[in-house]
C-alpha cells in the first residue's frame, strides 16, 4: 500500500466514524421524539405546559391551618411533568418557600411525584404529591405529604386550576365536605 492509499483509507475510516456518530445522534433524537409522541398519546394528547396555573394549598404554621395560594409554572415532556412556584405564598410568609417538583403523568388523569425546596431556600421541606387531573375543567385535585414548617410529617389538600377563585372555592368545598376525614396532620418530634 502506498502512502496515498493509506491516507485515503484513514480518511474513509474517519469519515465512517463521523457518519456513524451522526447517525447514532439522529437515531437517538428520532427515538426520543417517538417516545414523546407515544407518551403524549397515552395521556390523551394533554399538554399541561404553561405559566398560568394557580395552586391553593392546605398547610399549617405553628399548628394553625393556613390556606396558601401560589402561581405555578408547569413544563411537560410526554409523561414527565415538572412544576414549580413562581413566588412564595403571600398568605404564608413564615412557612412559605420556593419549591420545584417532578411528577409522572399516567393515562391523562393521574400525576404522582415529589417536590423539594429550592436550594437557595436553605430549608429541608420536601415530600410527595398525588393529583387527579380533570381535563374538561382544567383542574388538579390532590394531596401532599411531607416535611414542612410544622415538622417532619405533614399532609394537606391542594387544588390547581387556571384561577385563584376557582382553586380557592374548590378547596373550601373539599374541606367543608370532609372536615373529620381530612384534617391537616402535623407531628413535631
Amino acid at each position: 500500500m502506498t502512502g496515498a492509499d493509506l491516507a485515503i483509507s484513514s480518511a474513509l475510516t474517519a469519515g465512517g466514524t463521523v457518519a456513524g456518530f451522526v447517525l447514532a445522534i439522529a437515531y437517538d433524537a428520532l427515538k426520543e421524539a417517538w417516545r414523546f409522541r407515544r407518551e403524549l398519546k397515552e395521556n390523551n394528547n394533554i399538554d399541561l405546559s404553561g405559566f398560568d396555573w394557580i395552586a391553593v394549598w392546605q398547610a399549617s404554621v405553628n399548628g394553625q391551618e393556613v390556606i396558601n395560594s401560589e402561581r405555578i409554572a408547569i413544563k411537560q415532556k410526554g409523561g414527565l411533568v415538572k412544576m414549580w412556584n413562581q413566588e412564595k405564598s403571600a398568605e404564608n410568609p413564615i412557612g412559605g418557600y420556593k419549591w420545584q417538583g417532578q411528577l409522572q403523568f399516567f393515562h391523562g388523569r393521574d400525576l404522582m411525584g415529589h417536590y423539594f425546596a429550592q436550594p437557595q431556600e436553605q430549608n429541608t421541606n420536601k415530600g410527595i404529591m398525588f393529583f387527579n387531573y380533570n381535563a374538561a375543567r382544567k383542574e388538579f385535585i390532590g394531596r401532599w405529604v411531607g416535611a414542612s414548617y410544622d415538622g417532619p410529617l405533614a399532609s394537606g389538600f391542594c387544588v390547581i386550576s387556571k384561577s385563584k377563585e376557582k382553586s380557592r372555592a374548590l378547596i373550601d368545598t373539599i374541606l367543608a365536605s370532609h372536615p373529620d376525614k381530612v384534617p391537616i396532620i402535623f407531628q413535631t418530634i
